[in-house]
């Protein structure tokens, strides 16, 4: 009873004289964002999937997980014994067909000189011609036959759809793959958040609207950021939304983060973190009263910053309306 008669006096003189002095803080409720919290990912905007193109053996693996990989750059190369026989084999027609042609070219020089001395007729020149241009015609499908081939073996580097970082991969040298396995992954273009809220939870939610990021870890990283992107599309029930992703700064492709997303409003008693002293795993707040100060525990909630209070912390239990505190200055103090 004395203590609130103590403290209903202070706030009536603190009203009734000059402002509240810096160091002091009035409690006050305020009205804040009921936040709720969603699963997301860590991930990035496109993931590349680097696929061989041809089956064989991969003869060598040049990037490892982690690498930052350039566009067109070669990621692995798969050689098949098979088409180096076959580009032999067609290198061997071609010349075969080069040689006819050749021959036949060198035939029809000859009936067309005989030709027109008046021994040969028309229908031999004519079969002459005939005989140049369907070797030339073969040789240039030779030719085309063992470009093919080439362009084949070619098809063994394995690209890198795209500049990015190297997320997966897990097929080593030596390892036999056929036509269209995924070889390499790449995280590739701005990194983001996706998350999949359900559909009542996402109405009312726009391009730009800002959110909070929660990264869980040794040192718990959090952030605000926007959407960038809400996919049209609903599945089964739930929105997708792409958020910034680089308030989070360096985190693992795949890592689980939380967002949270305000679906209301509520009243809250929130103060400066600075104002929170921390003595052997408990909570203080110094407690302004008429002779001095009390130190008192709380229970400390969520990081929340409101009009008026930056780097606020929300307050469970221990505070209420009307209350002043004082800053803890030359005390120790652990946030």
């Amino acid at each position: 009873m004395i203590r609130r008669l103590f403290q209903t006096a202070l706030l009536l003189a603190l009203t009734a004289g000059p402002a509240i002095a810096a160091d002091r803080f009035a409690v006050t409720e305020r009205t804040v964002p009921d936040y709720k919290t969603v699963a997301a990912t860590y991930t990035t905007r496109d993931m590349g999937e680097a696929r061989a193109r041809i089956g064989g053996t991969i003869v060598e693996l040049r990037v490892r997980e982690g690498d930052l990989v350039t566009k067109d750059q070669v990621l692995a190369v798969v050689a098949d014994q098979k088409l180096a026989l076959e580009l032999q084999s067609r290198a061997a027609q071609t010349a075969a067909a080069k040689a006819q042609s050749e021959q036949a070219s060198a035939d029809l020089g000859r009936v067309r000189a005989v030709f027109e001395k008046g021994f040969y007729s028309k229908a031999r020149l004519d079969q002459a011609v005939a005989a140049a241009k369907s070797a030339e015609a073969a040789w240039k499908a030779a030719a085309a036959a063992q470009g093919v081939v080439a362009e084949q073996a070619s098809q063994g580097k394995i690209l890198a759809p795209a500049a990015g970082k190297v997320v997966r991969a897990s097929t080593p040298a030596g390892s036999v793959v056929n036509a269209g396995d995924i070889v390499v992954v790449v995280a590739s273009n701005d990194p983001v958040v996706r998350v999949e809220m359900p559909e009542r939870d996402a109405n009312g939610l726009k391009k730009g609207d800002a959110l909070r990021l929660v990264a869980d870890g040794p040192v718990q990283r959090a952030g605000s950021t926007v959407i960038r992107e809400i996919y049209p599309e609903v599945r089964n029930g739930r929105v997708t939304i792409d958020l910034e992703g680089k308030t989070l700064g360096e985190a693992f492709i795949g890592q689980r983060v939380r967002v949270l997303v305000a679906t209301g409003e509520r009243r809250a008693i929130v103060i400066p973190q600075s104002y929170v002293m921390t003595r052997f795993g408990v909570d203080y707040v110094g407690l302004a009263l008429k002779d001095g100060t009390l130190d008192i525990p709380v229970q400390r909630g969520q990081p929340l910053d409101v009009d008026g209070v930056t780097d606020g912390v929300e307050i469970l239990s221990g505070l209420k309306a009307g209350d002043v505190i004082v800053k803890p200055e030359g005390r120790l103090v652990q946030l």
